[in-house]
């Protein structure tokens, strides 16, 4: 009978522990562990984050073709790659990131907060790399083959020291909103498959950073330009790239402290070489609506809402003489029916 007891209490215990998720593990420091035996057993790809808390890598995953590699369904996640890499089978061949499939690296559904990526490598996806809801963080990470973006990240995100390659559009795509910003990255081999998409694009650079296509200043200067089309001035305050507003006339008064933003901007004549052209553009006052009946500095097309012809704006434009104007700039007036904008990083 004490036989059988224990033989029963044993079977119990095996029950028991059947019983407990081998999903997530505890690793070193109180972090959850994944691998490929561990997302394996908690059911294969995509490993599903529903708990706050700090993650580690122990080992490279190789992700299946057409599924996402980690998918975050809760705030305040950590995921240190150490060193690691999370891979998809998909690559980009030069000039060309297209391919048939549906696959992210590391994902959030909904819009879970807080979620940061250190430290490792993500790439093969056929859509983003890594994707990050507000408050987010993604650092020292190497990025390549990702099919659509590279990096994407929302409101209050920080995305510093990766490095992003081959990639069908952006390699970092921001929000427009300058409370994201960016520093000390390097992205090259962007814009694979569709034109008119920069490296860059979105938020505000707090230092300096690499792009492969001129888009970005190695030195994190605030970046201008002027508009390469001509836009009615009821459609200047939305004329502006992702990242950048109309400018004010006081934001440019000092144009030496800028960087013309040659590869967004107009560039017309041989010897501009890298800086702003000598060409009139609509700028913002700073006053209350006015139109016709005020002066240059003044006029606004009633707030940039008139596109009468009737109606007057306020333009500068740089010159070569020191006519008595706005430090280096001619200002003046204009019709409101349309004119370039000036732009400034925000």
């Amino acid at each position: 009978m004490m036989i059988l007891r224990r033989f029963v209490a044993f079977l119990s215990g095996c029950f028991l522990l059947a019983l407990v998720p081998s999903n997530p593990l505890l690793a070193k420091d109180g972090q959850f562990e994944i691998n490929q035996t561990v997302v394996t057993e908690s059911g294969g790809f995509p490993y599903v984050i529903t708990t706050s808390g700090s993650y580690i890598l122990t080992g490279n995953l190789t992700v299946p073709a057409s599924t996402t590699g980690i998918s975050v369904q809760a705030e305040q996640v950590t995921i240190d790659l150490n060193g690691f890499a999370i891979s998809g089978p998909f690559e980009c061949n030069p000039g060309d990131c297209t391919g048939v499939g549906n696959s992210s690296g590391i994902t959030t559904l909904g819009i879970p907060r807080h979620l940061t990526v250190i430290n490792g490598q993500v790439n093969g996806f056929h859509e983003r790399c890594i994707s990050v809801a507000p408050g987010g963080r993604v650092e020292n990470t190497h990025v390549v083959d990702c099919g659509d973006w590279g990096i994407v990240a929302s409101q209050g995100s920080i995305v510093i020291g990766n490095r992003v390659r081959s990639v069908g559009k952006e390699g970092i795509n921001l929000s427009g909103d300058a409370t994201t910003v960016y520093a000390h990255n390097t992205v090259t081999e962007t814009n694979q498959i569709e034109e008119d998409h920069f490296a860059i694009i979105g938020g505000r650079p707090t230092a300096g950073n690499i792009c492969g296509d001129g888009s970005c200043s190695t030195r994190g200067i605030r970046r201008f330009y002027l508009t390469k089309t001509a836009f009615p001035a009821d459609e200047a305050l939305t004329a502006c790239a992702a990242g950048f507003h109309m400018a004010s006339l006081f934001e440019l008064r000092d144009p030496g402290n800028l960087e013309y933003d040659t590869l967004r901007g107009f560039v017309d004549v041989t010897d501009q070489g890298s800086g702003p052209p000598l060409t009139e553009g609509y700028a913002r006052t700073a006053f209350p609506f006015a139109d016709s009946g005020a002066g240059a500095g003044t006029a606004n097309c009633d707030g940039w809402g008139s596109s009468f012809i009737t109606d007057q704006g306020t333009t500068i434009q740089l010159t070569a003489t020191n006519a008595a104007n706005f430090g280096p700039w001619v200002i003046d007036t204009a019709q409101c029916d349309g004119l370039e904008v000036w732009c400034i990083e925000d």
